[in-house]
């Protein structure tokens, strides 16, 4: 997948990942944010949909490609994206 892709579901508001029920639980969601894995997640988003400066919340909108120290192709999925005037 490369950059230009990932910036095209961006502005499609489209998921670069399917979110699964982990191991530790369910998938759950937030009313008007999305679903969430971790309680990182959810803490964040919790805080930005009270947020009255957030125009809008994309969850998983972008993965970034990139090469650890020993050379393997590794990848990191964001956990979301705010949208601010």
């Amino acid at each position: 997948m490369t950059m230009i892709n990932n910036l095209d579901r961006i502005s499609n508001g489209m998921l670069v990942r399917k979110i699964l029920p982990s191991a530790r639980g369910g998938t759950v969601s937030v009313p008007d944010f999305g679903a969430y894995k971790s309680t990182l997640e959810r803490d964040m988003m919790e805080i930005l949909r009270f947020d009255p400066q957030v125009e809008h919340f994309q969850p998983q909108p972008l993965i970034i490609l990139f090469y650890y120290r020993n050379g393997k192709k590794r990848h990191y999925t964001t956990d979301g994206l705010a949208d601010f005037p």
